[in-house]
């Protein structure tokens, strides 16, 4: 699955899409970490309980979020994904 950046194209794995699609959705909305998974209608998937805090920094990575500007992490609660136009 590719995701398109201004500068090109970026391979995210299955899950990371749909960690992506899940933010997007509810985008200026925090979503706790224990409940991103189902929103991503991920229920499948068997983790720990920082492998959400691992696939939300690779997909940071990937996307070029090194600063969090797009993904936010809300201490004490999840995460976020900026309402801000990336345009």
């Amino acid at each position: 699955i590719f995701y398109r950046l201004m500068n090109g194209l970026t391979r995210l794995t299955g899950l990371e899409f749909d960690i992506l699609a899940a933010l997007l959705r509810r985008a200026g909305r925090v979503i706790p970490r224990n409940a991103l998974l189902a929103e991503a209608g991920r229920d499948d998937v068997i983790v720990g309980e920082r492998t959400v805090d691992v696939h939300i920094s690779r997909l940071r990575k990937k996307i070029g979020d090194d600063d969090q500007a797009r993904i936010k992490t809300v201490r004490g609660k999840g995460y976020l994904f900026s309402k801000h136009d990336w345009n």
